[in-house]
């Protein structure tokens, strides 16, 4: 009998989550173009990225069981006043963990905070040949609103983007 995985908890990060998030962020870095990031993840840039995901509006959750097993953010679309009530999603989940259910998760409690606090619409950017993250963000309701062509290079290849948007109703 094939035991299922433990389900994590989602919570909001914190300092000691840290080391972590930035190892499973640097793992996709340097083995997928699921970021067009070409370089670790680490000290103070990876500091900074912490630091400005502490509020309520712009929360970094993890998915924790004996150990964190993938992170997720929300952050501004725009500094621009009028995309205040924008945001942009990222959700990156440790190689180990994929399809169980880790990311799913953490998309399902991120759009639960942004409702909470008031944001209007959830913005994704996925490689377009990443099927699997674009499956999970329509499977929450997410719509693809654009390709951008060309817009990355990575691999000595260029790159695409699916952009996906979720509306939320007012609060």
């Amino acid at each position: 009998m094939i035991a299922k995985p433990v389900q994590p908890q989602i919570r909001q990060a914190t300092a000691q989550d840290l080391e972590a998030c930035a190892a499973i962020f640097t793992y996709w870095i340097e083995h997928s173009v699921a970021s067009f990031d070409d370089r670790p993840f680490e000290g103070a840039r990876a500091q900074a990225w912490f630091d400005a995901h502490t509020s309520a509006r712009y929360p970094l959750l993890v998915a924790v069981t004996d150990q964190v097993r993938g992170w997720g953010t929300l952050s501004p679309w725009s500094e621009k006043g009028g995309y205040a009530r924008t945001v942009e999603i990222s959700v990156f989940v440790a190689p180990d963990c994929r399809k169980q259910g880790v990311g799913k998760q953490l998309i399902g409690a991120l759009l639960h905070k942004a409702r909470q606090v008031g944001h209007r619409v959830i913005l994704a950017r996925v490689e377009s040949t990443n099927v699997a993250s674009i499956r999970a963000f329509k499977r929450a309701g997410f719509e693809t609103v654009g390709v951008m062509h060309n817009v990355g290079f990575k691999f000595d290849r260029w790159l695409h983007i699916e952009l996906l948007e979720r509306q939320l109703s007012e609060a």
